[in-house]
């Protein structure tokens, strides 16, 4: 009895507002790591490829963040077809260990809007500005 009060101390002290933003933050971090690796790499290849047109270059990372983002959309839209009565994911404990309240699909959502917005303000600049 003592033991099952602990553990619903335990969520309650990671759970809650504070660890929803905790775990916001985390997702938007990762998404955010996620459309560099994915601006970067177009960039670079683009740029020599392109005869070092750097507008060229920027259309390249700007597809590419709006493939990835969208790629990780489908992705996280597919987790909520899962049944919830399937057993848990392999590294549930680790992930717990990260993410106080989100669970995958939240993460992954998250991060790809995150991706998407940023290939949104480059498309902006690109040619509304």
């Amino acid at each position: 009895m003592n033991e099952e009060y602990n553990e619903q101390e335990n969520k309650k002290e990671k759970g809650g507002i504070a660890g929803f933003f905790h775990d916001l933050a985390l997702s938007v971090l990762a998404g955010g790591t996620a459309a560099l690796a994915a601006f970067l790499l177009p960039f670079a290849i683009g740029l020599p490829v392109s005869g070092w047109n750097v507008r060229s270059a920027l259309n390249a990372s700007r597809s590419a963040l709006f493939i990835t983002g969208a790629l990780l959309m489908l992705l996280s839209a597919g987790m909520l077809i899962r049944k919830p009565s399937e057993k848990r994911m392999k590294g549930y404990r680790r992930w717990k260990e990260h993410f106080r309240v989100f669970g995958l699909f939240p993460a992954f959502l998250t991060a790809s809007v995150t991706i998407l917005t940023v290939a949104g303000i480059l498309d902006y600049v690109l040619y509304y500005s």
